[in-house]
């Protein structure tokens, strides 16, 4: 998704997840289930426990399964365990748990794969979105030269009593030692703080304000 959100399948994703939100995890009679399908190759541990938590089913001891999830899917069984690949069944050749990716999913239809596959899909994708939401963000951050103004600017604003307008003068003064800030840009956040503290002055519940664009675009093209 290095090229940016893709909306198409965002809104793929917010479909399946309200078409498949009933799962219910450690409920629903396994007997009677049998394999239907696979996750796709590299799928691992981590993944899961990810979308459908810690295992459900407890397979100490078992002679071919080291991990087992059973729930409800849209009111169907499902099942999802690995099969002859682990150390329970290979000994110290087998994989550890977290290694496998190698999973199966069981059921009594092959309905209950597509639903399955789908919900873990929109769930990944939906984290995958997150992430690189979040990212993005801390990038303009990083990028824009203007962010430590217009943040201050902003608590400025905000400053509900003089002990908070201090902490931000505070900090005006450290930005603007450290180069965050320069110096017109001080000049006119000290502007600002002043009008903030008389207006405090004359009315202590003086609601909080917003910057106006005029006020931002003036920091943003100080230099």
């Amino acid at each position: 998704m290095a090229k940016g959100l893709n909306i198409k399948k965002l809104q793929e994703a917010i479909k399946r997840d309200v078409v498949n939100e009933d799962v219910e995890m450690g409920v629903g009679n396994s007997n009677g289930t049998s394999l239907q399908g696979y996750f796709p190759d590299g799928t691992t541990y981590a993944d899961l426990v990810k979308v459908f938590g810690e295992p459900t089913k407890n397979v100490s001891g078992h002679d071919k399964i080291d991990a087992e999830w059973v729930g409800l899917i849209d009111s169907e069984t499902f099942t999802i365990y690995n099969y002859k690949t682990g150390k329970n069944y290979l000994g110290d050749e087998g994989q550890a748990v977290e290694d496998i990716t190698d999973w199966h999913i069981g059921g009594r239809n092959k309905r209950v794969v597509d639903a399955v596959l789908d919900y873990f899909n929109s769930k990944k994708l939906g984290e995958s979105i997150k992430s690189e939401v979040i990212m993005n963000e801390q990038k303009k951050e990083e990028e824009d030269p203007n962010k430590p103004a217009t943040s201050l600017l902003k608590k400025i604003h905000k400053a509900s009593d003089n002990e908070t307008l201090e902490k931000i003068l505070n900090q005006l003064e450290k930005d603007t030692v450290s180069g965050k800030i320069n110096a017109e840009q001080d000049t006119r956040l000290k502007a600002a703080w002043d009008r903030r503290k008389k207006a405090l002055e004359a009315n202590p519940t003086a609601p909080e304000t917003e910057v106006t664009p005029e006020e931002e675009k003036s920091i943003e093209e100080s230099k």
